[in-house]
């Protein structure tokens, strides 16, 4: 079976599709609820009631556009301006076309070239991991492919390995807080005799901060090994499993936070690393005890960024950042709970023109003022 932008499961098309395939405004403007949601974009009507709760930022901000025009939405950057990738995913969901004989409208042509879902790349109906292991794909392809987000209507999650390995991939998110916060709880426990209430309070608040340096170097420099990853069927496999199916099917509610497993893989090694330089055990305790409450904070944003509606500013800047990562450009934007250490190394990802060329001018401003000082 075909896989489109946005995969269909069932042959059977959607009863809007079985209806006339032209619409006048008035007609759209009443599919407007969240049972029967219509949107019009460049002229073209799309009946998004099942893309609801699959929207990355809630079905609330499409709910406010229903039975409307949303081109000029979708473009501007002030509302958030929306990737190609973004925008192509409608075609899946297009009832008809906007009947222009009949009211106005705000149409406007598509100036950028959308992103194409290859419908031969992967069968999202069969375990996606034989796919992978048996692939003829050439490098290239394979990253502009995987980078392409694909969405289920029906939420229900690809199978990736099937039979009873199909339970080891999927991790609902509250296993994390009930399997890690015991674990970062013992390994306080552990240092605390040594340092006591006062001196553990710093080491476990420095122990958050060196996660958020090691949340980066992963997601950076593990998960998105892209240029450094052979040009192999066997290496593009690993690298599906390990992080490109998170770009392939970026709203799978059962794979956005790590399987206890993986994380294990993970903190495991860095462990027996700082133990074998002989460092005092409690100081290890006491720091990795701050670093896995960090992780769990870490994988309880990325559900919440994906799946949430983030009630604070903060919150709000860092899903944008984090999904402008998934649909705009994979190759920044590594920091998922703070932009901090994307600053530092110079990966910060800039959700429009205007922003980066105001950030770039401040930073002139300030240069120009520190060399002024040294002149003085």
């Amino acid at each position: 079976m075909a896989v489109t932008e946005t995969t269909k499961l069932s042959s059977d098309p959607p009863p809007a599709q079985k209806q006339a395939d032209s619409y006048t405004y008035e007609e759209v403007s009443v599919h407007h609820t969240a049972d029967d949601c219509w949107v019009i974009h460049n002229g073209s009507v799309y009946d998004v009631t099942e893309f609801l709760e699959a929207h990355p930022g809630g079905p609330d901000i499409v709910l406010m556009s229903g039975g409307k025009d949303i081109t000029k939405i979708m473009k501007d950057p002030h509302e958030h301006e929306h990737s190609d990738f973004a925008v192509s995913m409608l075609e899946d969901y297009k009832v008809g076309a906007l009947n222009m004989s009949h009211g106005d409208s705000d149409i406007h042509e598509s100036d950028a070239g959308l992103g194409v879902a290859d419908p031969d790349f992967l069968d999202i109906t069969k375990p996606l991991w034989l796919q992978m292991w048996n692939n003829t794909f050439e490098k290239d392809y394979y990253m502009q492919q995987v980078h392409i987000a694909r969405h289920i209507k029906d939420g229900s999650p690809a199978p990736i390995f099937g039979g009873v390995l199909e339970n080891l991939t999927m991790t609902p998110w509250y296993m994390v807080p009930l399997i890690w916060i015991p674990v970062s709880m013992y390994m306080y426990s552990l240092a605390l005799p040594t340092f006591g209430p006062a001196a553990m309070l710093p080491l476990y608040l420095l122990g958050i901060f060196v996660w958020t340096l090691f949340e980066y170097s992963f997601h950076r420099f593990l998960f998105h090994i892209d240029y450094w990853l052979p040009n192999h069927p066997k290496a593009l496999a690993i690298h599906f499993i390990a992080h490109g199916i998170h770009h392939f099917l970026p709203m799978d509610k059962l794979r956005l936070v790590m399987p206890p497993t993986l994380f294990t893989i993970l903190i495991v090694p860095v462990l027996s690393f700082f133990f074998l330089l002989r460092l005092p055990e409690s100081l290890i305790w006491a720091i990795a005890s701050g670093a896995v409450s960090g992780y769990v904070g870490y994988d309880m944003v990325h559900y919440f960024l994906h799946h949430g509606r983030p009630p604070t500013e903060y919150l709000r800047m860092m899903k944008t950042y984090h999904l402008n990562h998934h649909y705009k450009n994979w190759d920044l934007g590594f920091g998922i709970t703070t932009k901090f250490w994307d600053q530092v190394f110079g990966t910060e990802l800039f959700d429009n023109k205007a922003e980066k060329e105001r950030v770039a001018a401040e930073l002139a401003l300030a240069a120009s003022r520190s060399d002024s000082k040294k002149a003085q």
